[in-house]
């Protein structure tokens, strides 16, 4: 394999890797966070393997991978970011934080709100507890 079909294939994991992590967690918030994310992976994550000697394993090859693609995830969302596709995934994480809550007391069951008070997020607010 020559070293540009490595690098390819390298590329291609660290890609598979953001998609994942894109569909699985809302987007970084703040810079602070990015680097935390990225730091968590590589001080703990890969360093653990690293300490125990097994930093050139499968499993070290995975966290290289993570760190990596957080890198470029920290580049996605808060450097190459639209301004207004901030503001829009804030709304959306504002109304899935909402969605962690169960109605308690609609008389229309969880998620119904007969009241019209839902406020746009299918979670009544009458009354509610955390799930």
């Amino acid at each position: 394999m020559t070293l540009e079909q490595r690098i390819d294939s390298v590329l291609a994991d660290v890609k598979a890797e953001l998609m994942k992590a894109m569909t699985k967690h809302a987007p970084m918030h703040s810079p602070h966070e990015g680097h935390s994310v990225i730091r968590e992976e590589l001080d703990v994550e890969l360093w653990d393997h690293v300490t125990k000697d097994t930093g050139r394993s499968p499993a070290a090859r995975a966290e290289a991978i993570q760190v990596s693609a957080m890198g470029a995830r920290y580049v996605l969302d808060l450097i190459d970011r639209p301004a207004e596709q901030v503001h829009a995934d804030a709304m959306r994480e504002h109304a899935r934080a909402s969605a962690q809550f169960v109605d308690d007391g609609c008389p229309g069951g969880p998620g119904v709100c007969p009241n019209g008070k839902c406020r746009g997020t299918n979670v009544c607010a009458n009354a509610f507890r955390e799930r």
